[in-house]
């Protein structure tokens, strides 16, 4: 199974004109995409890769974006 997911969070002006009076660095949105890829390896045993993006983590301090890998494996009794 593969997947994609898109978001778009975008933050109230007035929290984020509230943040940059006090100095305080900050995102006005945050885009993020996610993909990820479901394989069936044996009997019960799944295998799930992921790679997400995300632009802008958190509203304050202004970070760095980051690339998230992940891998999963589930077992279904």
């Amino acid at each position: 199974v593969l997947s994609f997911v898109g978001a778009y969070r975008g933050h109230s002006r007035y929290a984020v004109l509230r943040l940059e009076e006090q100095g305080k660095t900050v995102w006005h949105c945050s885009p993020s995409v996610t993909g990820s890829y479901s394989i069936h390896v044996a009997r019960g045993n799944y295998l799930t890769l992921g790679l997400g993006y995300v632009r802008g983590a958190a509203i304050t301090p202004r970070v760095a974006d980051s690339i998230t890998f992940t891998a999963n494996w589930g077992i279904y009794l």
